[in-house]
């Protein structure tokens, strides 16, 4: 598959990084590559792969990184497969993360799992774990980051049990981060909490709190994100409780967050604020808005001068590009950010670049109902040209082959073959898509059922 094939190149180019710290950092995104793939298709070898990239990397932090991804993919595969016993494998990989940020997150992540899973007194012990272990960390931000990740955790496990005082504790927690941005961030979610278990006025003053400390973030692209966030919550309080009186809806939310859009100067993260919209709008079924909201975001793109901030804004930009089904193009948008990471004389910047490439092929995994229209595009493209050359005939058999394989329910092959096929109709005739979504109606028609609940 393409995504596996993007994959080795990134290995390749990870393992001629100078210095060891930046060379481990660019492979622990290759052990998390499998990991994420390892959820994406349930496959338990790629589990093992990931693993065995991790004990390859010689130094504790970067180490860590990996088997902190790798931690967070196992819990998740043990709540799919409902296996709680893949959860104590995970805690002997806890057990040999090194660095207290990693240890927090991965003893969070273990402690939904188990919630999740009915182990409610194995989960108080590792939240409390989580909670102890985030005391340990130095760094400001990531302080801040893990507390708040304990702390959303905490009242997610109070939702899922139906337990208030669970989430109060979680609010307590969340008074301890500083800054407007974590501490906006928390009080959305745990707002959202509150409406679980059914608490209108808690999950009121959550919002409130929430809200009023968008004030205290000075950086726009915070603002922005922040804003599309409240708005995803408020959309997601709504399904358990009637519209809180006092606050603002997701539409007007959304509307406060375009119109701030102008005063980025900043072309990487107007793209980034673009693409967090558009990935709220099609949560609340915006689904034309959204598009639209993705190909601003590629024109900015475009923009971005900076070689790190380009290879990493590409990257981002293929996952809603994939998510609407247009995969060749998500594919191209990882070819420019790895061409882009190659080019970058900075070894740890270089390093950094390809660890988030790699941690965001997952994410290109097709989605199986979107497959069979977009080999129907591909096949209409393709056999428009078809009697041009031999080329375009070898073109048409790989659409071919791509119909047969959706029949077999191998869709990422089936993916594989209609994207060649495209590729080589697009270099015969010279006539080159753009890097933008184009969505047909059949494919709203399904963004739209998934938004609703049903298929897929």
């Amino acid at each position: 598959m393409w995504i596996d094939e993007m994959a080795n190149q990134l290995k390749e180019i990870s393992t001629k990084v100078r210095y060891d710290s930046s060379r481990y950092l660019a492979l622990s995104g290759i052990a998390i590559f499998h990991a994420k793939v390892a959820l994406k298709r349930g496959d338990h070898e790629a589990l093992l792969q990931a693993q065995n990239q991790a004990d390859e990397i010689q130094l504790e932090d970067e180490r860590s990184i990996a088997l902190r991804g790798i931690v967070h993919s196992m819990c998740k595969m043990a709540e799919k497969e409902k296996k709680p016993e893949m959860l104590n494998f995970a805690l002997g990989i806890v057990n040999r993360i090194k660095t207290d940020y990693d240890k927090t997150m991965a003893l969070t992540d273990i402690a939904l799992a188990m919630t999740h899973l009915g182990n409610y007194d194995g989960a108080k012990k590792h939240i409390s774990d989580a909670s102890t272990e985030v005391r340990k960390i130095t760094n400001a931000f990531n302080r801040f980051e893990a507390l708040r990740t304990v702390a959303e955790a905490m009242a997610e496990m109070g939702a899922f049990t139906h337990r208030p005082d669970l989430i109060e504790i979680a609010v307590n927690l969340s008074k301890k981060i500083g800054g407007g941005f974590h501490r906006a961030l928390t009080f959305s979610r745990l707002a959202e909490c509150y409406a679980q278990v059914d608490e209108s006025e808690h999950a009121k003053e959550c919002i409130k709190t929430a809200s009023d400390n968008i004030k205290n973030i000075t950086d726009g692209y915070q603002v922005v994100f922040v804003l599309s966030k409240i708005a995803l919550a408020m959309d997601n309080i709504n399904r358990y409780m009637t519209n809180l009186p006092g606050t603002s809806s997701s539409n007007e939310l959304l509307a406060q967050a375009d119109a701030l859009l102008e005063d980025i100067n900043d072309h990487y993260f107007k793209a980034k604020a673009l693409i967090e919209i558009s990935e709220t709008m099609l949560a609340l079924d915006m689904v034309d808005q959204s598009q639209e909201m993705v190909n601003k975001a590629v024109i900015s793109a475009y923009k971005v001068t900076d070689k790190y901030n380009k290879a990493m804004v590409f990257s981002e930009i293929a996952v809603p590009l994939a998510r609407y089904g247009e995969y060749l193009q998500a594919k191209r948008g990882i070819e420019k950010s790895i061409e882009l990471a190659k080019q970058l004389g900075d070894e740890y910047y270089k390093a950094l670049a390809l660890k988030g490439t790699a941690e965001i092929l997952p994410e290109l995994i097709p989605v199986p109902e979107f497959v069979p229209i977009f080999v129907e595009r591909a096949k209409g493209l393709v056999l428009a040209e078809k009697y041009k050359g031999a080329d375009l005939l070898n073109a048409a058999i790989k659409v071919e082959n791509a119909e047969e394989l959706i029949k077999l329910n191998k869709f990422e092959e089936a993916v594989d073959q209609a994207v060649v096929a495209l590729e080589i109709t697009e270099n015969v005739t010279g006539v080159h898509s753009k890097l933008e979504v184009q969505l047909p109606e059949k494919l709203k028609k399904k963004l739209r059922v998934k938004k609703a609940g049903g298929p897929g």
